[in-house]
């Protein structure tokens, strides 16, 4: 019986596995609006421009006014780099939002983050996330 109950265990988690490797990444989905555009670097000698940078304002009510700019960074001034955790909540220490932070000689930042992007109509969860259905934005 026991052997049973290992064996099926066994053959549950290799075809749970199988099926996780089979979802691949793809831009082309209904992206929620907040993250259907991702943002392209241009490099150039020791500069680069990012396109599509996302600049959004929140109403008081949470409603995003969408905002996609160009930007230009001289890599030359860079001054300062941070790796930060965000924790999901005060309550639980563990699931954080990362990101790395720039700072620039002439007063510039930018925030370039790792999370998972969303599809429409999909709640925003940590157990949303952590699932095979949410994909991360990636670096280019």
């Amino acid at each position: 019986m026991k052997r049973r109950l290992l064996l099926g265990a066994l053959v549950l988690i290799v075809l749970a596995a199988t099926g996780w490797t089979l979802v691949r990444p793809s831009n082309d989905r209904h992206w929620s609006s907040s993250q259907e555009l991702l943002p392209m670097p241009e490099f150039r000698g020791d500069s680069v421009i990012i396109h599509g940078l996302r600049n959004f304002a929140y109403a008081a009510d949470g409603t995003p006014r969408r905002r996609y700019e160009d930007r230009a960074y001289d890599l030359g001034k860079l001054t300062t780099a941070w790796f930060v955790l965000a924790p999901f909540s005060r309550e639980n220490r563990g699931p954080a939002h990362t990101f790395l932070s720039f700072g620039f000689a002439d007063s510039q930042y930018v925030a370039i983050s790792v999370e998972a992007r969303r599809q429409n109509r999909r709640a925003r969860s940590a157990q949303a996330r952590d699932h095979a259905q949410s994909e991360s934005i990636p670096p280019d």
